[in-house]
């Protein structure tokens, strides 16, 4: 069905909302509007292209390669503009769990 063939993209795209936010509250607007015009321009391209020649099924790869390619530009950029690595951005590490642990509102009882 056409939602398989969209669902990888959907998943790319969704980079777009974790580092939206992170680019505006760094002051970079700029990033997020410079990726969604180069992901705009290529969107209508491939569909001016497959739209003709497939249908609706040409628009579904043109949106799985379009979504993609912005979630894989904006990983990158944000690696780039944040210094994290791979590892530190995409899974919790050991500092991260501390950094939670300690804002919980926990209760301690007095000893």
């Amino acid at each position: 069905s056409l939602m398989r063939v969209m669902l990888p993209g959907f998943f790319f795209m969704s980079f777009y909302y974790f580092y939206f936010s992170y680019f505006y509250c760094r002051g970079k607007p700029e990033v997020v509007t410079g990726i969604l015009l180069i992901t705009a321009i290529i969107k209508i391209m491939l569909s001016l292209i497959l739209i003709p020649k497939f249908g609706v099924q040409g628009a579904s790869f043109s949106t799985l390669v379009t979504y993609s390619i912005s979630g894989f530009i904006f990983i990158l950029v944000f690696l780039k503009y944040s210094g994290e690595s791979l590892k530190t951005a995409f899974f919790i590490t050991n500092e991260d769990l501390r950094y939670i642990l300690s804002h919980l509102p926990i209760k301690r009882r007095n000893d």
